[in-house]
């Protein structure tokens, strides 16, 4: 009962510290992203900083433990777990009171900045959690519990409150608490969670081991029951033990290895230190993952929002990488985790499958026709999720066969990112299955890197040193994707070619259990054989990469036209080639800590065009026909003359003429600068940008786009103000504007803080009487229509809204405009605009503007500063 009460306080305090430290990351992050206009790398910096701290709580546990008795390392850490609680009740990881007196740079990459606040908001209480997992786990080694000799079963449990941390914030404590509710229970948290430390440390000190509790360096040596302990696990054995499990595994009968340890070595030999040479191994494959991490994380958000709920997903996956190494799952438990969450993805796949002829004929033959069924309607779907099945029943029998079965998938997952777009369209992937290409690959690493870090994991006395060499490797990874990569690359190269380094790591492999003499020799061969494929795959494709995004275009296809027609037909070749970077197509390229954008030149063969397009991340953003010059003013894309913008500007023109006055326009995202073609002389434009660079190739290059440049010497007043879109204009005089546009944008990603109800609150004070806020909300992923028309009623403001479909023969985008205003009567004769369209098919419809409701007002929140919920509006 006593060991039991022991591992039942250490288990619950390890869950505890886990719980709070990663709610705390998302939090976090969320409080800080309207800082910096909502932009992914607020969340992979936030990383950074996080990753930096648990590594020197990690170092702190270190040095503690091996330097300090236990009695004083509890001391120690009591009085650090009492000073992190001043910061935190005070400020409640509040930026906006730090920010108040330290502002974040408008010309310069804010890094810096967002470091500084996160380590005076966060760093104190954030370093006292990320102490204690190490802590507690070396403090549970050195007492009498039979489990104690190998302690590492524990950072599975720290792993598996991490994931439920991270899985509870978008679907349960996001939906229903603010913000400011969510720091107060975490400072409740952090209070209960000292006490359970202290508690487990009362308990170590209470419960030594048999053979002594002094200082480190005073236990007795631990034959008979160490060597048992280690030689048993399914991971490596550690250095020094007498019989290996690979014998243990070749004999015919059952081995009692405690007996033989113990008649063979009556003395175990002392187990020698990690050297220089296994920190260094062990810091890179902590590295690739978190890297990949960052990787992927970055391409999701980029494209969707930078929200908690897709920060989580690729570190969910990481983290339950470290549960299923650092853990032994029953067979039974894996099949039916499987089993439980294929049958869903397949259930709900195309819609619900119809189990009639299954239910009918109650037979096997039914339930086949059920899934030849499915299969046609999604092979990619239904053959991943057998593959799935099969390859758990294989990984599921031993940590080695786990292990194995990810290293032959690694070179599998590589490919399908690295083509991934040839893949979709093969496949005919959706958008969910190709996010889910990146998850894959991500897992896959994961895997195989923490399989690593687990089949060499060292004796439990130098347990602190192994988790210092993980976090070190975590660190590296974040630093080298937030900071160096930017400025080594202007493209994501560093994303495939992580990829390519858990490759080159050579990882072990095992295809069996040696069951003889006869058999050993071709199944270590065979083991070799797969090692160095993998290794030569990763060479290879390293290489590839490097020309994929060096190498010119032009270069690569003249070389794919003169080889022969044998090769020519070679799809893999075919595919490779034009994936190379087309650089004669690029005007120009930039990567920053606001995101990678290019600009392309693109001809139009029907009409002898030449167009300039702005891509940022995947999203065209976009586009001015440069040549002939004589068509510059004529707006395309998103801002067509024909659809919801022209009618608009039709309406302020009429307004203008009423009023007999210029108009005050004012614009949150610059982008390609094309509303300034609308601007009539003597109007006055206010155009808000965070992105520096973007400043840069809208307004001062007229070699890209000429647009504001052309509005200037239309006689059109062009202000630039350089910042956070809702702070800039918060600072605008009340009632400027006779229209402010929402069009801020990160690739498809829309920064939040500008679609809150304080923010529509503010735009309302710098509104004329008559004034109108334009939003733009085309989102391949989010459907925003909801969320303004519940927030037009709780503003007290009137909304429309005009969708519009796309013609591509007339360069016009689908888009989705939402116009608000104090009254009905501000939108003047907007309402009775419309315009009919007919594509190339000879369909015809027509595009006008209806009143956009609100939609359960009464059951749903307005969205505010304080509370957002993304998720619940994803298509």
């Amino acid at each position: 009962m006593r060991h039991f009460f022991l591992l039942g306080v250490f288990s619950l305090t390890l869950l505890c510290s886990a719980l709070l430290l990663f709610a705390v990351q998302p939090m976090v992050g969320k409080i800080l992203l309207p800082w910096l206009g909502g932009t992914p790398a607020v969340w992979n910096t936030c990383m950074v900083f996080f990753q930096a701290l648990l590594l020197a709580g990690y170092a702190y546990a270190h040095f503690l433990s091996s330097r300090v008795e236990l009695k004083k390392q509890w001391l120690v850490h009591a009085v650090v777990l009492l000073v992190a609680l001043v910061p935190l009740y005070f400020l409640r990881f509040d930026a906006g009171r730090i920010a108040q007196y330290y502002n974040p740079p408008e010309e310069s990459s804010p890094i810096v900045w967002l470091l500084a606040v996160l380590l005076a908001s966060a760093g104190l209480p954030f370093f006292a959690v990320a102490a204690t997992a190490p802590l507690l786990q070396r403090w549970f080694s050195r007492t009498g519990h039979p489990d104690a000799k190998d302690p590492y079963f524990l950072y599975g449990a720290s792993n598996l409150g991490s994931m439920l941390a991270l899985l509870a914030y978008p679907f349960l404590i996001e939906p229903i608490y603010g913000v400011n509710q969510q720091t107060f229970f975490w400072l409740v948290g952090f209070a209960i969670m000292g006490g359970m430390i202290l508690l487990s440390g009362a308990l170590a000190i209470a419960s030594p081991a048999e053979t002594g509790s002094g200082p480190p360096g005073t236990e007795k040596p631990q034959a008979a029951a160490s060597s048992s302990t280690i030689v048993t696990s399914p991971i490596r054995p550690a250095a020094g033990s007498t019989i290996s499990l690979a014998a243990a595994e070749r004999s015919d009968r059952p081995v009692n290895v405690a007996a033989s340890a113990a008649q063979e070595a009556p003395k175990a030999p002392e187990v020698p230190a990690p050297g220089l040479f296994d920190f260094t191994g062990w810091a890179v494959l902590g590295m690739i993952p978190s890297s990949l991490m960052l990787g992927a994380t970055t391409f999701i958000t980029t494209d969707i929002a930078a929200i908690p709920l897709l920060w989580i997903l690729p570190l969910t996956l990481y983290l339950l990488s470290f549960i299923l190494v650092f853990s032994r799952i029953p067979l039974w438990l894996s099949l039916a985790i499987t089993l439980g969450v294929g049958s869903y993805f397949l259930y709900g796949y195309n819609g619900a499958i119809d189990f009639k002829d299954f239910y009918d004929q109650r037979d096997v033959v039914g339930l086949f026709r059920v899934l030849y069924k499915q299969t046609k309607l999604a092979p990619f779907a239904s053959w991943s999720f057998l593959a799935f099945i099969l390859g758990t029943v294989i990984a599921s029998r031993s940590f080695m066969a786990q292990h194995t079965l990810m290293v032959l998938l690694l070179p599998l997952a590589i490919l399908a990112v690295t083509f991934r777009y040839a893949v979709r369209t093969y496949l005919d992937l959706t958008e969910v299955e190709h996010i889910s290409l990146h998850l894959f690959l991500l897992f896959a690493v994961s895997m195989v890197c923490h399989g690593e870090l687990a089949r060499t994991r060292p004796a439990p006395d130098h347990l602190t040193y192994f988790y210092l060499a993980m976090s070190t490797g975590g660190v590296l990874g974040g630093i080298f994707n937030t900071m160096v990569a930017p400025l080594l690359f202007k493209q994501v190269i560093e994303y495939p070619l992580m990829a390519v380094m858990a490759c080159l790591m050579i990882p072990g492999v095992s295809f069996g259990v040696y069951r003889s003499r006869n058999w050993a020799i071709p199944m270590k061969g065979l083991e070799y054989l797969a090692q160095g494929a993998v290794f030569v795959f990763g060479l290879l494709l390293g290489c590839a990469l490097m020309l994929i995004h060096f190498l010119p275009y032009s270069s690569g296809k003249k070389w794919f036209d003169e080889q022969p027609l044998w090769v020519r037909n070679l799809s893999p070749v075919e595919t490779f080639i034009y994936q190379l970077d087309d650089d004669s197509h690029v005007l120009y390229r930039e990567r920053n800590f606001f995101g990678t954008f290019r600009i392309v030149e693109d001809q139009n063969n029907v009409e002898g065009w030449t167009f300039h397009k702005f891509l940022h991340g995947t999203t065209d953003h976009g586009m001015q026909c440069y040549e002939p010059a004589q068509n510059r003013r004529k707006t395309l894309g998103y801002f067509h003359h024909r659809n919801a913008i022209g009618q608009i500007f039709e309406t302020m023109r009429e307004r203008a003429k009423e009023k007999d006055r210029p108009l005050k326009v004012g614009v949150m995202g610059l982008g390609t600068g094309t509303l300034a073609a609308y601007m009539e002389p003597g109007w006055s434009l206010d155009l808000y940008e965070i992105d520096p660079a973007v400043v840069q190739v809208a307004t001062k290059n007229r070699e890209l786009f000429t647009f504001v440049p052309d509005a200037i010497d239309r006689g059109v007043q062009v202000q630039v103000e350089l910042g956070d879109a809702r702070r800039k204009i918060g600072k605008a005089e009340d009632g400027k504007y006779d229209l402010i546009f929402m069009d801020a944008f990160t690739s498809d990603a829309v920064p939040v803080h500008l679609l809150t109800r304080e923010a529509f609150e503010l735009y309302k004070t710098k509104l004329q009487p008559d004034g109108i806020v334009v939003i733009n909300i085309a989102n391949r992923y989010l459907n925003f229509e909801g969320v303004l028309g519940n927030m037009a009623q709780a503003t007290g403001m009137s909304a429309m809204i005009q969708g519009g479909d796309p013609i591509q023969d007339d360069f016009k985008y689908g888009t989705n405009w939402v116009v608000m205003a104090k009254s009905r009567a501000a939108f003047g004769s907007l309402p009775m605009k419309a315009n009919e369209f007919q594509n190339s098919t000879g369909e015809k419809w027509n595009e006008y503007w209806i009143d956009l409701l609100p939609r359960d007002f009464a059951e749903s929140k307005v969205w505010s500063d304080d509370y957002s919920n993304l998720p619940s509006i994803l298509k």
